[in-house]
């Protein structure tokens, strides 16, 4: 998915910027790395991307950026 887009300098920034603001049970798991922040914010693109936009909007502009390359 775009070219390991989970460790880009760009979406290690967003993730620096954002992980606090991740508020999920598995908030210790979902931020360890931007690889597994980055799994778990596709997952809330799929599954509840208006709460992403409203909580997390770098991630989630992100998000909808490299899933507009494939």
């Amino acid at each position: 998915m775009g070219g390991r887009a989970d460790v880009s300098g760009e979406f290690k920034d967003i993730y620096n910027s954002e992980k606090s603001k991740y508020n999920y049970s598995n908030k210790a798991y979902a931020t360890q790395s931007s690889s597994e922040y980055f799994a778990e914010s596709y997952k809330n693109y799929v599954l509840e991307g208006s709460k992403l936009k409203k909580e997390r909007p770098q991630t989630y502009s992100y998000m909808s950026k490299v899933l507009g390359r494939i």
